[in-house]
């Protein structure tokens, strides 16, 4: 066909080749060359055409045609309409434009047939019925009606669309009169005076047409009729026919299930024939899970009465399977139900509403609680989730030994050392016992410890002891240790001190009654004696220990002894016992060098000791006493002087020091608060108005080489002093008045030369000086006390500020 208008010619004979050709796309262009106006053609070919279109489904081309509504109700030679050919062809769309056009929906062909009684599609048929005109019960030439002429072609679907409509199947039809009155004088019977219950009844369809219709009357659900009323062979037909969707039957309320469940003689319903029917109606779709006229959903009936057959339909067709059914069917004894409703997903673990997992009250829980061991078996073996603890308890306390082997002998968790200790934990000797008589190992190791190690209650441990524990049984540590490390207060807060330490000493007298090895060590090499130390247990338990022939020089794995610990941890009274006993007091040990460092420096006890910024005075005791007990200064560092002098010590450590080789030893600052960057002991009295100390050291010539400027009248000595306002000035004005002796000046010269260092006293006595000055340099003969020391709070201060230019 030509693009334009100009190119074609517009007449009959262009429509009819067009509307021949079949085509859309032609139909289409022929509606846009002639503006949408029929004027171009004659009125026959457009009668013609009606036809045609209406024949071959031209939605678009038919509404041009009728658009004026002149050819709406147009007749071909069997008296149908556009609408009646349309309906038959099944044109839905065409009938619902058709019908808004105001075509005559009742309107008969030369048969007397109406579009309903034509129509063959379901959708047609629904959208003729849902016009208010329509009249449901007209009848044909025949003398039947849409529902009996749909009864005569099997096409029960329709069938079912008219009794819903409200098409009457009865002998005589209802007719309205001028009054308002209802009269039943109009026969509805064809010519064969049949209803179209008769006609059903000749199809063989009767009886579903009655259930229909009386569903319709009694506004239910024809499905849920024949199932209430137990109508199998009704309920197969409607479903054969596909007269019940799957959406129609999931959307019944109240549900099928509901009112078949609550029939009366339901153990005499459940028979085979109807499980075949719930099954059907399950494939249906159903809903399984829905009940609103019960408490119970289907799925909880059936595991109330013990349906197992019906019980597995409805989990095969999606019932939602809960743990509570689980526990429903544990309660009420169903226990043949339970591997079902597993196999069927039933969660086999309890979880709260924030999805924690519940123990308390589970499945499992109530499984064992009943003795139920193959049961239990099955949930575990299905991932149940066991508290082996709290099982194991709660059996033991109603003494289940049937649980409590199953428990043993079954579950890998339970059998582990823990559920021992637990129960140990709880001291009750009873459990215990049971636990051990089910075979428990009495040494099983859970968390490096034993079930002897897991508690600090004297019965419990006797009780343990006399069952065959192993008193020496060694994990990272051994009872005896364990015990000495308990937090006791912190274990039962209704200790005191005292109670604390009387049941210690109780629990490590019955560990060596039984045996307990006094010198096995833990992993860390700590002996029961080091370990008391390390615990700050106080002198009680260690004298117990040392009594009973403990170790005192033993070393842990560090070489650390319990008196390197006792100084380390300021437990001088625990170091003065130790002493007593025979601590070695120069046993040395490696440990840190201190904050920021990594390498390892030998240390002794008087080294640890005095190894502070300012050594207090119970530091000082403990260091004298060290040294009375002929603890070596090798290893003290070489300032300590220096630090004493500024802690406020009353001279008789000083003193002690420097007989014991702590020699004079200048050291290296960088402040305004002397002159020098050297600073002797000397020069620090000075600094800090120590003129006790200043006068001591010049009077035992405890001097270095930078104290000759010092004794020298040195102007700049005298005026930094002078501007500090020393109280040690006059003194130090007065010694150094009068020329330094060529005796002291040559002493301080090869003092210096033989150095500070622990060497010294070697190269001492390798030198060939005369005794007495060997003495002399070695200061072994101290001969003068420093007196009038206080303690000051200045000195502090200013030794503070000053170390940290060192």
């Amino acid at each position: 066909m030509a693009e334009t208008k100009d190119q074609v010619q517009l007449d009959d004979s262009i429509l009819f080749k067009t509307i021949a050709s079949g085509c859309s796309s032609e139909v289409l262009k022929l509606l846009r060359l002639c503006d949408q106006q029929t004027t171009h053609f004659s009125t026959h070919a457009l009668k013609w055409a009606v036809f045609e279109a209406c024949n071959e489904g031209h939605a678009e081309f038919l509404q041009f045609l009728l658009e004026d509504g002149s050819r709406l109700e147009l007749r071909d030679d069997n008296g149908n309409t556009p609408l009646l050919i349309c309906s038959a062809k099944g044109f839905l769309r065409i009938v619902g434009k058709l019908l808004r056009l105001g075509a005559d929906v009742n309107a008969k062909n030369n048969n007397g047939d109406t579009a309903l009684m034509l129509a063959t599609s379901r959708k047609v048929t629904q959208c003729l019925i849902e016009d208010s005109r329509i009249h449901l019960d007209e009848r044909n030439s025949t003398g039947n009606t849409a529902l009996m002429s749909a009864i005569e072609t099997s096409h029960l679907k329709k069938v079912k669309l008219l009794i819903n409509a409200g098409a009457n199947p009865n002998q005589t039809a209802e007719k309205h009169s001028q009054s308002g009155l209802i009269s039943l004088d109009d026969a509805l019977v064809n010519n064969s005076n049949e209803c179209a219950f008769d006609v059903a009844k000749r199809k063989g369809f009767s009886k579903l047409l009655e259930l229909l219709y009386r569903a319709k009357l009694e506004n239910v659900h024809p499905l849920k009729l024949a199932a209430v009323e137990n109508d199998f062979e009704t309920f197969m037909a409607l479903l054969q026919h596909n007269l019940c969707d799957r959406e129609e039957t999931q959307n019944i309320r109240p549900d099928i299930l509901c009112f078949i469940f609550r029939k009366r003689n339901l153990r005499s319903f459940f028979l085979y024939s109807n499980n075949r029917l719930i099954e059907k109606l399950c494939r249906l779709g159903v809903n399984v899970n829905k009940c609103q006229c019960c408490t119970m959903s289907p799925l909880e009936f059936m595991l109330d009465n013990g349906y197992y057959k019906l019980t597995e339909i409805l989990c095969a067709h999606g019932a939602n399977v809960t743990h509570n059914d689980l526990l429903y069917a544990l309660r009420t004894n169903r226990i043949q139900i339970i591997p079902l409703l597993i196999n069927h997903g039933a969660p086999v673990n309890l979880y709260d509403q924030r999805g924690r997992w519940i123990y308390d009250g589970s499945a499992l829980d109530i499984a064992l609680k009943k003795s139920l061991t193959s049961t239990a078996g099955l949930l575990l073996d299905h991932g149940a989730a066991l508290d082996p603890f709290w099982a194991v308890l709660k059996a033991l306390r109603s003494k289940n030994l049937m649980t409590v082997n199953f428990l043993m002998k079954e579950c890998v968790e339970v059998n582990k050392p823990e559920t021992l200790i637990r129960v140990v934990k709880l001291e009750d000797i009873q459990l215990i016992q049971l636990l051990l008589d089910a075979g428990v190992d009495i040494d099983g190791v859970h968390d490096n410890k034993t079930p002897l190690m897991s508690t600090i209650h004297i019965k419990v441990i006797n009780f343990l002891l006399s069952k065959g524990a192993n008193v020496n049984f060694k994990t990272n540590t051994t009872p005896l240790i364990n015990a000495i490390s308990w937090d006791y207060l912190a274990a039962d807060q209704r200790l005191n001190p005292k109670e604390m330490e009387e049941q210690l000493l109780l629990s490590i007298e019955t560990f060596l009654k039984y045996g307990a090895n006094l010198e096995d060590t833990d992993v860390n090499g700590f002996t029961p004696l080091i370990a008391s130390v390390k615990k700050g247990l106080g002198v009680a338990v260690l004298k117990y220990l040392l009594e009973k022939g403990a170790d005192v020089n033993r070393r842990n794995k560090n070489g650390l002894t319990a008196l390197h610990i006792a100084v380390m941890t300021k437990q001088f009274d625990c170091a003065e016992t130790l002493l007593k006993y025979g601590a070695d007091v120069n046993l040395n040990c490696y440990l840190t060098a201190g904050s920021g460092q990594d390498d390892m420096r030998e240390k002794s006890a008087l080294s640890i000791v005095l190894d502070q910024w300012l050594p207090s005075e119970y530091v000082q005791q403990m260091a004298s006493i060290l040294i009375d007990q002929g603890a070596s200064t090798e290893l003290v560092r070489r300032d300590i002087i220096h630090r004493l002098i500024a802690a406020g010590n009353d001279g008789a450590l000083i003193q002690k020091l420097m007989k014991s080789g702590i020699y004079p030893k200048d050291i290296i600052v960088k402040n305004s608060l002397w002159l020098e960057t050297s600073v002797s002991p000397l020069a620090f009295s000075l600094i800090l108005h120590r003129l006790d100390f200043a006068q001591y050291f010049i009077e035992n010539w405890y001097l270095t080489g930078s104290d000759v400027k010092i004794l020298s009248r040195n102007k700049h000595v005298l005026r930094c002093l002078k501007l500090r306002k020393s109280k040690a000035l006059p003194y130090l004005k007065q010694v150094s008045r009068q020329p330094m002796k060529l005796e002291l000046l040559c002493f301080i010269k090869v003092s210096s030369a033989l150095g500070s260092d622990q060497g010294r006293r070697q190269r001492v006595h390798h030198s060939e000086l005369p005794v007495v000055l060997q003495n002399q340099l070695l200061f072994s003969n101290l001969k003068h006390r420093v007196h009038g020391i206080r303690r000051s709070v200045t000195s502090k201060f200013y030794y503070r500020w000053f170390l940290q230019t060192i």
